[in-house]
C-alpha cells in the first residue's frame, strides 16, 4: 500500500512540474510574439534603432532563426554599417545554406560593401551546383588576387573541356603574375594555332618572352603578328612602346590613325591612347596632319563616349587656336549631352570672340542646364538676349549675374548694376534706368562707360543736363579718343546751346573716325544746322541716308 501511495504521489508531482514547464513555454512564446511584433512594427516604420533592438531581443530567445539575422542584416544596411550588414546576412546563410533567397541577399550586400572575400565564398558554392558560374569566380578570385584558385580551378576545368577565350585570359593573367613565363609561352603557342588573332595572347607571349630576357626575339614575332594584322588597334598600340624605345616617332604617329579607328577598343582607352601621342605633337608640328587625321578616325567611330571624344578633339584644336574647329567638336559635345565645366568655359569664349549671340543664347541656356552655374555664363546668355531684342529675358539674367557676383567683387557688381541701368532705359523704365546707374556710380564712380551711358541717357531725356555734361566731361578725361565718348559730350553741348564747342567736338570725331555711326552723324547735322551751317547739314543728311541704305542700324550693350 505504500508503494501505491508513493507512485501517485510521484505522478501527480510530474503532472506539476509539466504544468510549469508549459506555462514558462507560453510565457516566453508570448514575450517573443510581443517582441517580433514590436520589430516589424519598427521596420515598417523605418525606426531602424528600435527595430535593431527587438530583433536582437527574439534572437536571445531563439538564435536558430534564421529569418531574424536577415532582417537585422536589412536595417543594418539601412544604416549604411556593411560589416554588421554583411556579417548578419552570413549568420541567416549559415542557419539555412539551402535557402536561395538568403544565399542571393548575402551575395549582393557583399558585393554592395566590397566584401569581395564573402562574396567568394558564396560564389564557390554556386560554382559547385552549376559551372554556369564560373565566370563570376574567376572575376572574383582576380579581385582578391587569389591567383592560385584562379589556376587551380582553370586547370582542372582544361581537363574536362577546352578553355573559352574569356577563362584562357583569366588564366594568362594568373600565370603572369606568378611570374611562370615558360608555361605563358608554351600554353601561348599551343593556343594560337587555333586562335591565331587572339591578340590579348600575343601581348602575354610577349611580355614573356621581355621578361625571360629575349627582347629582340620578342619583338620580331610581335612584329610578325602586326603585320598580319595591320587594322588591329591593341596591336598598334603594343607597337607604340617598341616604336618608343627607339624613338621612331613618326611611326607612332602614323599608326595612330589604327588605334583612334578601332571599335572593340573603348573611347576611353582610345582617348588615353592619343593624350599619351600628343607629347610628340606639341615637339614637331610636322606631326600634326597625320594626328589630325587620327583625330578625324577618333570622332568616326566614337560610339560609347563619344561626348568625351568630341570634348578631347575640341581640346586639342583649341590649344592649337584652331577656334573654328574647337567650336566645331565643342558645341557638338555639349548639344550631345556633355556637362564638363571646362569645356563649356572654353566653348562660351570662342562664342565670345565670335560675338556670335544666336549660339550663345542657345548654348548658355544648355550649359546652365547641365549645371554651369556661374555668373559670366548669366551675363553672357543677357548680352545674347539683348542683341535679339529679349530685353526682359536680358535684365533677368544680369539680375541673376549680379546677385551671384555681389559677395565676390564689387566691381565686377558695380559693371552689371550699370548694365542693368542701360537694360531698364530700354525696357523704358527709366525711374529703374537712374537707380541701377546710381548703385553703380556709388561702387564705380570713375567708370568711363558708366558715366557715359547715364549722361546720354540723361540727356535723351533732357534732364538734369550740368550734372550729365560733367559726367560727359570725366568719361572722356578716362578715355580722350573714345569717339562714342566725345559724340555725348558734343550732343549736350548742343542741347545746352553751346553748338560752336559741340561742333569743333564733332570735328574730333571726324580726325578719328572716317566713318562715324548713324547716330554721330545725326547729331553733326544737328549742330551744323544750329551753327547756321544748312549745306553741310545737307551733305551730311545725304550721307546718313546712304548709310541707312546699306547699313541698316544696330545697336549694342556695353559690357
Amino acid at each position: 500500500m505504500k508503494n501505491v501511495i508513493i507512485a501517485i504521489v510521484v505522478i501527480l508531482s510530474s503532472g506539476i512540474c509539466l504544468s510549469a514547464q508549459n506555462e514558462t513555454n507560453a510565457a516566453a512564446d508570448s514575450i517573443y510574439a510581443s517582441n517580433h511584433h514590436q520589430a516589424m512594427e519598427k521596420i515598417a516604420a523605418a525606426n531602424v534603432p528600435s527595430a535593431i533592438f527587438y530583433l536582437k531581443e527574439c534572437i536571445k530567445m531563439r538564435p536558430e532563426e534564421a529569418s531574424l539575422y536577415y532582417e537585422l542584416a536589412r536595417m543594418y544596411d539601412r544604416l549604411q554599417d556593411g560589416t554588421q550588414a554583411v556579417y548578419y546576412a552570413r549568420k541567416a546563410y549559415n542557419l539555412s545554406p539551402s535557402n536561395l533567397w538568403w544565399e542571393e541577399y548575402l551575395l549582393s550586400i557583399s558585393l554592395q560593401y566590397k566584401k569581395y572575400e564573402e562574396a567568394e565564398e558564396v560564389m564557390k558554392k554556386r560554382y559547385e551546383r552549376d559551372d554556369a558560374f564560373l565566370d563570376e569566380l574567376l572575376e572574383l578570385y582576380v579581385i582578391n588576387e587569389h591567383w592560385n584558385d584562379v589556376l587551380l580551378t582553370l586547370e582542372e576545368r582544361e581537363k574536362m573541356t577546352p578553355l573559352t577565350s574569356r577563362e584562357f585570359h583569366c588564366m594568362m593573367e594568373a600565370y603572369m603574375k606568378k611570374g611562370d613565363y615558360k608555361t605563358i609561352i608554351k600554353k601561348s603557342n599551343d593556343y594560337m594555332r587555333t586562335h591565331p588573332d587572339d591578340t590579348d595572347v600575343a601581348r602575354y607571349k610577349l611580355l614573356s618572352m621581355h621578361s625571360m630576357g629575349k627582347v629582340d626575339k620578342a619583338w620580331k614575332e610581335f612584329e610578325e603578328y602586326y603585320s598580319a594584322h595591320p587594322s588591329d588597334g591593341r596591336a598598334a598600340y603594343t607597337m607604340m612602346s617598341r616604336y618608343n624605345e627607339l624613338q621612331d616617332y613618326n611611326s607612332i604617329v602614323s599608326i595612330s590613325e589604327v588605334v583612334a579607328a578601332d571599335t572593340t577598343m573603348s573611347t576611353k582607352s582610345r582617348i588615353k591612347v592619343m593624350e599619351l601621342i600628343y607629347p610628340i605633337i606639341a615637339k614637331d608640328t610636322a606631326y600634326r596632319a597625320p594626328y589630325e587625321k587620327a583625330l578625324n578616325a577618333l570622332a568616326i567611330s566614337a560610339v560609347d563616349g563619344y561626348m568625351d571624344a568630341y570634348r578631347f578633339i575640341g581640346d586639342y584644336y583649341f590649344a592649337q587656336q584652331n577656334m573654328p574647329q574647337a567650336f566645331k567638336y565643342f558645341r557638338t559635345a555639349l548639344h550631345s549631352g556633355q556637362a564638363d565645366e571646362e569645356m563649356m568655359q572654353k566653348l562660351l569664349y570662342i562664342e565670345s570672340l565670335n560675338e556670335d549671340y544666336e549660339a550663345i543664347y542657345t548654348d548658355t541656356q544648355l550649359m546652365i542646364a547641365s549645371g554651369l552655374n556661374n555668373a559670366d555664363v548669366y551675363v553672357q546668355l543677357g548680352l545674347a538676349a539683348y542683341e535679339k531684342g529679349l530685353v526682359g529675358e536680358a535684365i533677368a539674367a544680369i539680375e541673376k549675374a549680379a546677385s551671384m557676383t555681389e559677395s565676390i567683387s564689387m566691381e565686377r557688381y558695380g559693371q552689371l548694376m550699370s548694365m542693368l541701368g542701360t537694360l531698364y532705359k530700354d525696357a523704358g523704365n527709366d525711374d529703374k534706368s537712374d537707380e541701377y546707374f546710381e548703385r553703380a556710380l556709388s561702387i564705380i564712380p570713375d567708370d568711363a562707360s558708366t558715366l557715359n551711358n547715364y549722361a546720354y541717357y540723361l540727356a535723351l531725356r533732357k534732364k538734369d543736363l550740368d550734372r550729365a555734361l560733367m559726367m560727359s566731361g570725366r568719361a572722356i578725361m578716362k578715355e580722350r579718343d573714345n569717339t562714342s565718348f566725345l559724340d555725348t559730350y558734343a550732343y549736350i553741348l548742343h542741347l545746352r546751346g553751346k553748338n560752336l564747342e559741340a561742333l569743333q567736338v564733332m570735328k574730333k570725331i571726324y580726325e578719328i573716325e572716317s566713318e562715324p555711326s548713324v547716330e554721330v552723324m545725326e547729331h553733326y547735322r544737328d549742330i551744323l544746322d544750329a551753327c547756321g551751317k544748312k549745306d553741310e547739314a545737307q551733305q551730311v543728311q545725304k550721307q546718313i541716308d546712304n548709310t541707312k541704305n546699306t547699313n541698316p542700324p544696330t545697336e549694342k550693350l556695353d559690357e
